[in-house]
């Protein structure tokens, strides 16, 4: 299955603004957000606010495709007012303090998509914002005990990625020793991304967080670190047929969503359109 979440692929983007034509189809496009927040059954002042926080959204840098969907097809999903504001606050508040904030979009824009309940989305978001925030300072650790960055995997990816991993039930010392045995084999920030993503993924499947992350060291101590991970995530514990990493991109998302979804297809179309990555925030 597509992920969504950083489509680096210029083909994979141009099949998710395809998809994204088509997702869209009968649903409120990106313009109509005015008209339909006019149709709205809220009040006056809750239009007001809604239409202000979706302008504060748009000055502090969030993208006007994303702000957009979440008040368009918030509506369409039967979201209250209060909720539709707390996507947009929490948006912004990500962008202000220069977190990764394109994650926490690509969450409130999955669950909208596959009809989740609101209430459920809000907390979906609000937990992965929180775990970004207890990302950001172990990644800066790692980046000072030798973790590289580079033009494909850069800060806010790895703060991204470090994040999926302790929402899946990773633990600061977890990652660190898997960032040890990254060092240890002399690899790049990309087998670090690869590496907390399959453990995150072996921790999801049901394995305990201790477990999954031992395997992954063990394996990145074989001969072939990226032979051993495929292996490992094909394996039949890890529950790879429902949807394993098979490459460097944030994996698994949609914690506590259901995985066969059709996320991010309209963000995928908003970045075709720009050209953006999520490596441009949360430096």
């Amino acid at each position: 299955m597509i992920r969504y979440s950083i489509i680096q692929s210029p083909a994979l983007r141009t099949a998710a603004l395809l998809l994204a034509c088509l997702a869209s189809a009968g649903s409120a496009s990106a313009g109509d957000r005015e008209s339909v927040l006019q149709k709205a059954p809220f009040s006056g002042h809750e239009k007001q606010e809604v239409g202000a926080r979706a302008d504060a959204a748009r000055a502090n840098g969030i993208p006007a495709e994303d702000i957009d969907l979440i008040v368009s097809r918030g509506i369409e999903r039967g979201a209250r007012p209060e909720t539709i504001i707390h996507y947009l606050d929490l948006s912004s508040d990500m962008q202000r303090q220069g977190l990764p904030v394109d994650a926490v979009l690509d969450r409130i824009h999955q669950g909208l998509a596959k009809h989740v309940q609101p209430a459920r989305i809000a907390s979906s978001a609000d937990r992965l914002s929180l775990k970004l925030k207890e990302a950001r300072p172990l990644v800066d650790e790692l980046i000072g005990a030798g973790l590289t960055t580079n033009r494909t995997i850069d800060r806010t990816r790895l703060i991204t990625q470090t994040a999926l991993g302790m929402e899946a039930s990773l633990t600061r010392d977890q990652i660190r020793r898997i960032n040890a045995a990254v060092h240890a084999k002399q690899g790049s920030s990309s087998l670090f991304v690869r590496a907390v993503g399959t453990a995150a993924n072996l921790a999801r499947q049901g394995g305990s967080n201790e477990s999954a992350s031992r395997s992954v060291i063990n394996a990145l101590k074989n001969g072939n670190a990226e032979q051993s991970l495929a292996a490992l995530e094909k394996g039949p514990d890890s529950g790879s047929r429902r949807g394993s990493p098979t490459d460097n991109s944030p994996q698994q998302t949609d914690q506590g969503f259901s995985r066969n979804s059709d996320r991010g297809h309209d963000r995928g179309a908003s970045r075709a359109d720009h050209g953006r990555s999520s490596g441009g925030r949360g430096k």
